[in-house]
C-alpha cells in the first residue's frame, strides 16, 4: 500500500527534475549563443556538446534560422521538437534574426 502512494508522487518529483533541468540547460545554451551572435553578428553554428537534454542524454538540439537567428530546444518527454509552438510544451529558447547589432 505504501508504495502505491510513495511510487506516483517519486514519478512526478523525477520527471519535474528533468523537466526544470531542461530549462536551466536549454537557457544557459541560449545565453551562450546570444554572446557569440552580440560579438561577432552571426549565430553560431553549432553548440557546445556540452549542453546536454535530460530526457536523451545526448546535446540539445539547435538550428541556426537565418544569419543571426537560433534556436536551442530539448526535445522533452515526447522525443519530438514541434517547432516551438505557443500551445506545445516545448522548452526552448528562440532568438529571432532581429536580434542581431546593427552593422
Amino acid at each position: 500500500i505504501i508504495a502505491s502512494v510513495i511510487w506516483p508522487v517519486t514519478g512526478l518529483v523525477l520527471g519535474k527534475r528533468e523537466f526544470m533541468q531542461a530549462i536551466v540547460n536549454v537557457d544557459l545554451a541560449g545565453a551562450y549563443a546570444l554572446s557569440i551572435t552580440a560579438k561577432t553578428g552571426h549565430a553560431p553554428a553549432s553548440l557546445r556538446a556540452s549542453y546536454t537534454d535530460p530526457y536523451t542524454g545526448r546535446p540539445l538540439g539547435y538550428r541556426r534560422e537565418g544569419t543571426a537567428g537560433f534556436v536551442v530546444f530539448s526535445r522533452g518527454e515526447s522525443g519530438k521538437f514541434d517547432g516551438g509552438a505557443p500551445t506545445g510544451r516545448d522548452i526552448c529558447f528562440r532568438s529571432p534574426e532581429s536580434s542581431a547589432p546593427a552593422s
